[in-house]
């Protein structure tokens, strides 16, 4: 194995934890991961132009896997072996979760007679808009809606109209992380009414 390099493409995994026990081998280990949703092994390496990859491992050719990556139009990160739980996380929350708050968005639509695939096809725009406007100019500045204005009557009409479980319980504590966004963007807005709203307990 001495020379060797052994890759692998999981993004929660440490070269190391990927191949355990190679240590006195003297082969190199690497992960390789692409930050994008491969939903389809046959068809999404059509789309991995320009693609964001995230590189950690064990051995000299850490420089040469980041030109090789770069020279194909790849977007190239050298990541810490300790954080990469943090790191995968990471994506699982810009890309995984996502799937979650749209899902809630459909579940509510249903509500008001929406098919799965109306729901979809009205939350398209909105949500295009607001991802482009937000990969612009960041969370805080692309922050709108009840929580950015301090509107604590409508916070409360939105848990009141969610039943008890995980999906008032995500709605509380995503709206918690936007009140900190809210006070960054607008120090001198009083936002603990809205606080009060959000703690798990309060009315509704």
């Amino acid at each position: 194995m001495a020379g060797k390099q052994l890759c692998h493409c999981s993004g929660a995994l440490t070269a190391r934890e990927g191949f355990p026990g190679l240590e006195d081998t003297g082969a190199s280990y690497y992960s390789i991961h692409p930050l994008f949703p491969v939903s389809d092994k046959y068809a999404a390496w059509r789309e991995l132009s320009g693609a964001f990859f995230c590189l950690e491992g064990e051995g000299p050719h850490l420089p040469w896997w980041q030109e090789t990556l770069t020279a194909l139009g790849a977007q190239v990160r050298l990541v810490p072996s300790a954080e990469k739980a943090a790191y995968h996380a990471a994506c699982a929350v810009a890309s995984n979760l996502v799937c979650a708050l749209v899902q809630e968005s459909v579940t509510l639509l249903s509500r008001c007679g929406f098919s799965q695939r109306e729901a979809l096809d009205a939350l398209t725009p909105l949500m295009k808009a607001n991802l482009d406007h937000l990969c612009q100019v960041g969370p805080q500045e692309a922050l709108t809606g009840p929580v950015e204005r301090g509107d604590h009557t409508t916070v409360a009409k939105h848990l009141a109209c969610l039943p008890a479980g995980p999906g008032r319980q995500l709605y509380r504590v995503a709206s918690q992380i936007l009140v900190d966004l809210a006070r960054e963007k607008h120090p001198d807005v009083d936002y603990q009414p809205v606080t009060d709203i959000l703690k798990e307990g309060s009315n509704p």
